[in-house]
């Protein structure tokens, strides 16, 4: 027989690694994640937390440009579609079930 298969996996959240048996499907051991050091310079984790803030707040800006570019994507494609269905000549009405009798 051959040597078990194993393979170690790192969460890309918390970076916790697990070793896991692809024969039986299962996680077979886990190593915690690296702790991080505690904060040594107050204004260093301030100046951290504020350009956490400004690039949470770029974020919301592109997110915001971006539903505004396809809100006005929308009524362009509404507005082509309504000038098509427009120039269009109406054809017959289709046949009613009541006309087939």
């Amino acid at each position: 027989m051959g040597r078990p298969r194993t393979f170690d996996v790192v969460c890309p959240c918390c970076h916790a690694r697990l070793r896991v048996d692809a024969d039986l499907r299962a996680v077979i051991s886990h190593e915690n994640p690296p702790k991080h050091p505690p904060i040594s310079d107050l204004a260093e984790a301030a100046r951290a937390l504020r350009d956490k803030e400004s690039h949470r707040d770029e974020q919301f800006q592109k997110s915001v440009q971006a539903e505004r570019k396809r809100v006005k994507l929308l009524e362009r494609k509404f507005e082509e579609a309504f000038q098509k269905a427009k120039d269009e000549p109406l054809g017959p009405p289709p046949p009613r079930d009541i006309d087939l009798d």
